[in-house]
């Protein structure tokens, strides 16, 4: 039976990866064997007045949303949260984040467990695809209870998808993602009208390379 309910885990993330374009099986098995990060603490980013590398996020800021929280590290790489908030029925999610490779470099990626709750586990996906892109997804399961009953979503208020580091290679870049490749779906499968942030990274005179 637990043999089982991994299968429908593995089979509920394969098949919302599978709904993109452009997401073909190798990325569909990758997302079902891709390894949680766990849970972390979900706190308030703050970018410092004398930092030369500035992040702004751009986009919805009210209902359910993906968003982008940028903070500028001393080294001035910019570790950024992707961060999934108010969702009333959320049981999977699925992105591509893209940049100007040329613009920015991917240092570091890490994902985190989200969608948890009485009876239900939940699989991670952050994944880079080429230089400029990162694969991202989430799905819930059931763990306990008849694998063939009815689903339920998870109410989500704020919860850490994925937190990445960054180093800008030139004067400017963004963060973004893409439209064609972005999709949340609630238990029934319906999707969910998300908003998805975008952050624009730049640097201040005092900061050119």
């Amino acid at each position: 039976m637990r043999q089982l309910r991994t299968s429908i885990a593995g089979l509920a993330l394969m098949t919302t990866w599978a709904l993109l374009p452009g997401c073909g099986a190798d990325s569909a098995v990758s997302s079902a064997k891709a390894a949680d990060a766990g849970p972390e603490d979900v706190g308030t980013a703050d970018v410092s007045s004398q930092s030369t590398v500035v992040a702004v996020s751009t986009g919805a800021e009210t209902g359910p949303r993906v968003e982008l929280e940028g903070t500028v590290e001393k080294d001035q790489s910019v570790t950024v949260r992707v961060l999934v908030r108010d969702f009333d029925n959320l049981y999977a999610i699925a992105s591509h984040l893209t940049w100007d490779k040329d613009a920015l470099r991917l240092l570091e990626h890490k994902g985190h467990t989200m969608m948890l709750g009485t009876g239900y586990l939940s699989r991670t996906l952050v994944k880079p695809a080429e230089k400029d892109t990162l694969l991202l997804g989430a799905a819930r399961f059931r763990n306990s209870g008849s694998p063939w009953a009815k689903l339920d979503g998870a109410k989500v208020g704020t919860e850490l998808w994925a937190t990445l580091r960054f180093e800008l290679l030139g004067e400017k870049a963004e963060l973004r993602f893409s439209a064609d490749h972005s999709l949340a779906r609630m238990s029934t499968y319906k999707p969910v009208d998300a908003g998805w942030q975008t952050l624009a990274i730049s640097r201040s005179a005092g900061g050119a390379q």
